[in-house]
């Protein structure tokens, strides 16, 4: 019990930081995604046809979403041992 207090303050840490890296997956996929489908909203505007490209930008958003949601998991779960233990 006593190690578990030693070290929780650096998990802490280290849960916040996965937590950050969850939130920078989310806001990446997020940028990328409105511009990617602005592009191809101007494009099909125009008259180019463009259902794939938009339905892999989809896929990628959700790639980006799923990434973020494990690293989050990740940090509730190393937050939860530590405020249970202590």
């Amino acid at each position: 019990m006593e190690f578990l207090e030693t070290i929780a303050p650096a998990i802490e840490v280290i849960s916040i930081v996965v937590d950050l890296i969850g939130v920078a997956l989310i806001l990446t996929g997020a940028v990328k995604f409105t511009l990617r489908a602005a592009v191809v909203e101007f494009e099909r505007l125009r008259g180019i046809a463009c259902v794939y490209r938009i339905r892999h930008n989809r896929v990628e958003l959700g790639g980006y979403i799923l990434a973020a949601l494990e690293f989050m998991i990740v940090s509730d779960i190393l937050h939860t041992v530590i405020t249970r233990e202590i």
